[in-house]
C-alpha cells in the first residue's frame, strides 16, 4: 500500500471514530447527572489554594491532577461545606446513606476509593444530599401540620451512627442522613430516617429507616391510639408533606425487603402508596 494510500485510510479512521468531545465525556455526564456543578478549576498553571489541596487530600487521599475531572466534586464539597457547616460525622454519614435510584445504583465500598462510576455518583449523592440541609428544614417548617395535644415532631440530622442509643433513647441510624422523630409526652416512641439527592429533573426523597423505640412497643401502641393511626404510617405522611414542599419535584421511594424488620416497612409502604426499590452495595 501507497504511503497516500495509508493517509487516506488513517484519515478515514479519524472521521469514522471522532474523540469524543468534553461535553460527551462520561465523568461528566455523571456529575451533572448528579447535580455537580462541573467547573474548569483548577486550570493547569493556576496556583491551588490550600482549601482545594486539602479537600483534595481529604476526598481522595491524594492531590488530583490539574486535568482530572473530580476538582469539581471538590469545588462542590467546600462550597456545601461552607454554606451548611456539616460537621466530620454527618459527612461520613452522608456516605454510609442509602440512596434508591432507578437512574443507577450508588455505594461506598472502600474508604477514598472513588473512581467506579457506583462509587463516584455515592460521592456526588453525599454531598448533595448535605447541600439539601436548608431547604429541608425550610420545607418542614413551611409544611407544619397539627398534632394532638402532647405529641411532637423534630426534624433533625443523625447523630449516632454507631449502635447503641443516645441521651433520648434514639438508636443509631447510619443509613439515613436525616430524621424526623415522634415524641409522645416527652418520650421517644417512633422515627422516620430519610435521604435527597436529584434525580433527572427533579429529586428522590429515599426513605431508608422506619423505627421504633426500643422496647417500646407499649409506648408505640399509646401513640397509635393518639394519633388514630400507627407512628409508622403518620411518619410517611408527614414525609410526604415535607416532600410537597420542596421546590424541586420530589418522587419519594422506600426501600424494600431491608435486613431488619422488612415486614414493617413493606406493609407501611404498601399502605400508604410509596414506591419501594431493592439497595444492594
Amino acid at each position: 500500500m501507497s504511503i497516500l494510500c495509508d493517509v487516506k485510510l488513517i484519515h478515514s479512521c479519524i472521521i469514522l471514530k471522532p474523540m469524543a468531545t468534553r461535553e460527551q465525556n462520561p465523568t461528566i455526564v455523571l456529575f451533572r447527572q448528579e447535580g455537580i456543578t462541573v467547573n474548569s478549576l483548577p486550570l493547569a498553571g493556576i496556583r491551588k489554594g490550600e482549601p482545594l489541596i486539602n479537600a483534595s487530600i481529604y476526598l481522595f487521599g491524594f492531590i488530583l491532577n490539574d486535568r482530572d475531572e473530580r476538582w469539581s466534586i471538590i469545588q462542590s464539597y467546600l462550597e456545601t461545606k461552607a454554606k451548611e457547616s456539616f460537621r466530620p460525622r454527618h459527612f461520613e454519614n452522608a456516605l454510609l446513606a442509602v440512596y434508591l435510584s432507578k437512574r443507577g445504583r450508588s455505594f461506598r465500598n472502600k474508604y477514598s476509593r472513588w473512581t467506579s462510576e457506583p462509587n463516584l455518583r455515592h460521592l456526588c449523592r453525599a454531598i448533595q444530599n448535605l447541600a439539601a440541609n436548608s431547604s429541608i428544614n425550610h420545607a418542614f417548617t413551611e409544611s407544619s401540620l397539627a398534632l394532638p395535644e402532647d405529641v411532637s415532631l423534630q426534624l433533625t440530622k443523625t447523630d449516632k451512627i454507631t449502635e447503641g442509643i443516645n441521651y433520648l433513647g434514639v438508636t443509631g441510624c447510619p443509613e439515613s442522613l436525616y430524621q424526623i422523630r415522634l415524641f409522645n409526652h416527652g418520650q421517644y416512641a417512633a422515627r422516620i430516617g430519610f435521604n435527597l439527592h436529584q434525580e433527572g429533573d427533579g429529586q428522590v426523597l429515599s426513605i431508608s429507616n422506619l423505627q421504633g423505640a426500643k422496647n417500646g412497643l407499649e409506648l408505640i401502641n399509646t401513640t397509635a391510639q393518639r394519633l388514630d393511626l400507627s407512628p409508622f404510617n403518620f411518619l410517611v405522611q408527614r414525609l410526604k408533606t415535607l416532600a410537597g414542599a420542596l421546590e424541586r419535584p420530589t418522587e419519594i421511594i422506600g426501600i424494600k425487603n431491608p435486613i431488619n424488620s422488612p415486614a414493617l416497612y413493606n406493609s407501611v409502604f404498601r399502605a400508604e402508596k410509596v414506591q419501594r426499590l431493592s439497595f444492594h452495595r
